[in-house]
């Protein structure tokens, strides 16, 4: 039961804090992923901040786990 409570006392504001950044952080950004070149339309996408925010936390989080993974191997 204590497990329980922590837990929700740890996710309820985490997912809140997640849903508050969702909703202040709505415009456009366009990610480019031409180096050279990065007005060329073909190679760049136009999404949301909060997007592209969350992609990175969880590809750090995925990248981290894989190098822990590999490290205890």
């Amino acid at each position: 039961m204590l497990r329980r409570l922590l837990y929700a006392i740890v996710t309820l504001p985490a997912a809140g804090a997640m849903v508050f950044f969702a909703l202040a952080n709505r415009h456009d950004v366009t990610v480019s992923f031409d180096p050279f070149d990065p007005a060329n339309s073909a190679y760049s996408r136009s999404v949301p901040l909060y997007l592209l925010g969350f992609a990175l936390l969880l590809a750090g989080v995925l990248l981290g786990g894989f190098a822990a993974w590999l490290r205890q191997g």
